[in-house]
């Protein structure tokens, strides 16, 4: 029973520690029970060291939220697109995105 009990609680701290490595890693931190963004990371292009301003990454965003309208949506479909193709521009991944929504409501 004193190891059920042991396992139980090892596994509940093991899996806050977890979270809050993970809300770490996410630039996020807790407050009350809302998570709040604490930061905004600059995106990196073309391997080279250069970043893109959070303005222009706002701008993209925002440009793709007229046709999924949903913020957090478009973010998601920007990173893993510019994560996908790492050679092309910001400008490159707004279009192939915009365009792969159009095509896919046909």
């Amino acid at each position: 029973m004193v190891f059920l009990v042991f396992t139980v609680t090892m596994l509940g701290i093991f899996w806050l520690w977890a979270r809050g490595e993970t809300l770490k890693r996410q630039g996020i931190s807790r407050q009350g029970t809302a998570a709040v963004k604490t930061r905004r990371r600059r995106v990196q292009t073309k391997g080279r060291g250069a970043t893109v301003a959070p303005a222009v990454v706002n701008s993209a965003v925002s440009k793709i939220t007229t046709y999924t309208h949903n913020r957090e949506v478009s973010a998601r479909l920007l990173q893993a697109t510019h994560l996908a193709h790492q050679g092309r521009s910001l400008d490159w991944c707004v279009e192939k995105i915009i365009h792969d929504l159009v095509r896919d409501r046909r």
